[in-house]
C-alpha cells in the first residue's frame, strides 16, 4: 500500500496577517485572506488598549488531532482557539467549521483577534479574569455582527427563563451562553466606566489581583441590575 500523500502547509501573507493552510484552492485561500483583513480592521477599529501590530496569524489545522495538539483543546469543544507561540499569538481554526458562512467565520476571527490584540493567550492560566477576557472578545464581535448580537441576547434571555437572575459574575466559561453572559458584564462595565474601562479591562485580563474587590463588586452590581431589567 502506498503511503498517504502529505501536503505541506502553504503560507499566504498579506498586509493584515498570514494564513497557513493545506489543501485550499485559490478561491478559498482568497476568501480566508479577505476574512482575516476584515477581522483585523474590525479589531483595530475597536481601539483596544494594546500595543498590537494590527496583524493576525491564522492557521487552519489539518484535522481534529492537529487542532488538539496545537491548542491543547479537544476539537469537539471549540471552533477556533488563540494559542500562545513564544511571545506572540496564533489563531488556530478547527477544520470542522470550514463549511460555515462568511459572516460566522469572520465573527469568529474577530473574537479570536481580540485575544491576539490583548495578548490574553500568553497570560498564565488563572492570572486573568475569565469573564473580562471572553466578554471583551464577544463584545467586539457582537458590535460588528448583528447575528452574533442577536444570538447572544437570545441565549441570555433563555438562561434567565431557565435559571433566573444570578447573583455573581460568570465563573465558568464553557458554553456560548457563558460567553453571552460575559459579554453583558463587559458591556455594562464599558457603559458605566467609558474610557476608564480600557485600563480596567487591561488589568482584569492580565492581572486579576490588580482588580480590587470593590471594583469587582461594582461590576457585579451593574451586571445583575442589567439582567434584572431583561428579566422583568
Amino acid at each position: 500500500m502506498a503511503p498517504p500523500v502529505v501536503t505541506s502547509p502553504e503560507v499566504t501573507e498579506s498586509g493584515f496577517g498570514s494564513l497557513t493552510a493545506s489543501g485550499l484552492g485559490t478561491s478559498d485561500r482568497e476568501r480566508w485572506t479577505q476574512r482575516i483583513a476584515s477581522a483585523a480592521v474590525t479589531v483595530q477599529n475597536a481601539d483596544l488598549d494594546s500595543d498590537w501590530d494590527g496583524r493576525l496569524a491564522v492557521v487552519i489545522a489539518t484535522d481534529s488531532a492537529d487542532f488538539a495538539v496545537r491548542t491543547g483543546t479537544p476539537a469537539d469543544t471549540a471552533s477556533a482557539v488563540t494559542a500562545c507561540s513564544g511571545s506572540s499569538s496564533v489563531i488556530v481554526v478547527n477544520p470542522v467549521v470550514l463549511g460555515s458562512g462568511d459572516e460566522w467565520l469572520t465573527s469568529t476571527l474577530v473574537h479570536e483577534g481580540v485575544h491576539v490584540a490583548t495578548g490574553s493567550a500568553c497570560v498564565a492560566p488563572g492570572k486573568g479574569i475569565g469573564w473580562a477576557n471572553e466578554g471583551l472578545a464577544e463584545s467586539v464581535a457582537a458590535d460588528a455582527d448583528p447575528a452574533t448580537e442577536s444570538r447572544n441576547r437570545t441565549l441570555v434571555l433563555a438562561y434567565l427563563a431557565e435559571h433566573g437572575v444570578p447573583s455573581v459574575l460568570p465563573e465558568r466559561l464553557d458554553t456560548l451562553t457563558d460567553y453571552a453572559l460575559a459579554q453583558l458584564a463587559v458591556d455594562e462595565l464599558i457603559d458605566h466606566l467609558g474610557e476608564r474601562s480600557d485600563a480596567f479591562l487591561r488589568r482584569a485580563i492580565h492581572d486579576a489581583e490588580a482588580v480590587t474587590p470593590a471594583e469587582r463588586e461594582k461590576v457585579r452590581g451593574w451586571y445583575v441590575a442589567a439582567l434584572r431589567q431583561l428579566d422583568s
